[in-house]
């Protein structure tokens, strides 16, 4: 523990995030574990979460999203003159493909 102290580490931190479900590592996951490898659109997934969501939900808890959530944040997409991905309707969506913790 005092090495880590010592590099700089914050070993509090480190417990406190250590069980973390944030969806920004549930997005790291989905992209990994299946976009990448079943998808030809995986980049512009990524891309998606980078610019649109990430900045929204990257540090919540992925449980505690819910679909009224997932419905505001489409609007306020949407509303900051983004279109809705015609074309893509296969982007990730959590209600479709859950990913299991852990």
């Amino acid at each position: 523990m005092r090495r880590s102290v010592s590099d700089g580490e914050n070993p509090q931190e480190k417990r406190r995030t250590a069980g973390e479900r944030t969806f920004a590592k549930l997005a790291q996951r989905y992209l990994d574990e299946y976009a990448r490898r079943h998808k030809k659109s995986a980049a512009i997934d990524e891309l998606m979460f980078a610019k649109h969501i990430l900045p929204y939900w990257g540090r919540r808890d992925f449980v505690k999203i819910r679909r009224a959530d997932v419905i505001e944040l489409c609007e306020r997409i949407v509303s900051a003159g983004h279109s809705p991905s015609a074309g893509h309707s296969d982007a990730f969506d959590p209600f479709d493909r859950p990913v299991k913790p852990g």
